[in-house]
């Protein structure tokens, strides 16, 4: 009765391989004691009975702890799959003791992708809140199952607002590529998610449009789980994540919808995928972010390897390298007049120069200086 109970007890709080032993010594001395005592003594104390029942105890209670501990897991599994990455919920199933507060830096890459014009759109269903619930349900999912499919983990949803990051909880080689590649996939799908809403039953018709904003940066970053004792997610910290939500607000700025910081471009651009595969990137602009000292050279990716490899895209970049240095120059006459010869021949990139010939404009009766590097200062995150 003694040795039953302890071996109940024990598959509870020690390791079942540890209980196993200490299970099998028990029967194995009990054996060594009958034959002592039948040996020197010639008492007859048969072990079989004993022995045979606290295996059988040891086996039934070891069985109920596995079909505990995995009902368990799969309650972890369910709860968990619909908030974090399917990598994620494996490791904590495997090992509930990740779930402490805690993190590590690691090099990452950060995504903040945003609705444009949802305070128009909120408005439009400001009477019908389950259609824009419909709405921003189908184009999180959608935008959600291509950045899962690079290997991305989704941090969050901030109302309109998705927050990804590649390279936690598990390695993700060349993430800064695959986050690139993300992007391109999320503007090639837009089409198709317009085109699903404006059939969809439910929405009559509705002919609005989404548009969004992404911004891209990679760097050290802090990854773990963050808050408090009583709630913590498992997210990320740092000035990585802060650059690339301050690129994804410059997206209206600068009338492009996807924002990379240089390190993005950098890390991405000398991936093994992208000496056969390259993206198609394009330098912007030299800027100091809101809240920033110093100066973030951005870009713009308009494609992958088919655009990359263009006739079309060679020129656009050559002409695009040409007019930054007359800009940085200060040269705004010969700038402009390449603006709009760009502007006419890449209407891709209109709305960009449109910008950057209004600058150049405010600069012409304002000039920033001799000393001047060519940088702008965000007045707006």
């Amino acid at each position: 009765l003694l040795t039953g109970l302890f071996a109940i007890f024990a598959i509870h709080r020690l390791a079942i391989t540890l209980t196993g032993l200490i299970v099998f010594g028990l029967i194995a001395a009990g054996g060594v004691v009958s034959w002592l005592a039948f040996a020197d003594h010639l008492m007859l104390v048969d072990p079989a009975a004993p022995g045979f029942t606290l295996f059988v105890v040891f086996l039934i209670s070891a069985f109920q702890h596995y079909r505990q501990t995995a009902r368990e897991r799969q309650q972890v599994r369910h709860a968990f799959r619909y908030y974090l990455s399917p990598d994620l919920v494996n490791q904590i199933s495997a090992d509930p003791g990740k779930l402490t507060l805690g993190g590590e830096t690691r090099n990452m890459t950060i995504l903040f992708c945003d609705i444009r014009g949802f305070t128009s759109i909120s408005e439009a269903f400001a009477s019908a809140p389950d259609k824009l619930t419909h709405i921003i349900n189908i184009f999180l999912t959608r935008m959600s199952r291509v950045i899962q499919a690079r290997s991305g983990t989704i941090d969050k949803y901030i109302g309109d607002n998705i927050m990804a990051f590649w390279n936690a909880p598990t390695n993700v080689n060349d993430h800064a590529y695959e986050a690139c590649l993300a992007a391109v996939e999320m503007m090639d799908n837009l089409p198709k998610v317009n085109e699903e809403l404006h059939h969809d039953p439910l929405l009559e018709n509705w002919q609005g449009e989404i548009r969004v904003g992404i911004g891209l940066n990679t760097g050290d970053t802090l990854v773990g789980n963050i808050g408090s004792d009583q709630r913590f997610n498992y997210s990320v910290l740092g000035d990585t994540v802060n650059v690339s939500a301050r690129l994804e607000g410059q997206t209206k700025d600068y009338a492009v919808p996807v924002l990379v910081g240089e390190a993005t471009k950098t890390q991405a651009m000398a991936a093994e995928a992208a000496k056969t595969a390259p993206l198609a990137f394009v330098e912007l602009d030299l800027i100091a972010l809101k809240g920033k000292a110093l100066p973030e050279r951005i870009y713009t990716i308009l494609g992958g390897a088919e655009t990359a490899l263009s006739e079309n895209f060679v020129a656009l970049q050559t002409g695009q390298d040409r007019l930054l240095a007359l800009y940085r120059a200060q040269d705004w006459q010969a700038a402009q007049e390449l603006a709009d010869s760009l502007a006419e021949t890449h209407p891709v990139m209109a709305g960009f120069y449109d910008m950057l010939k209004n600058r150049m404009d405010d600069y012409a009766a304002n000039p920033p200086g001799d000393d001047w590097d060519g940088h702008f200062i965000a007045v707006t995150k």
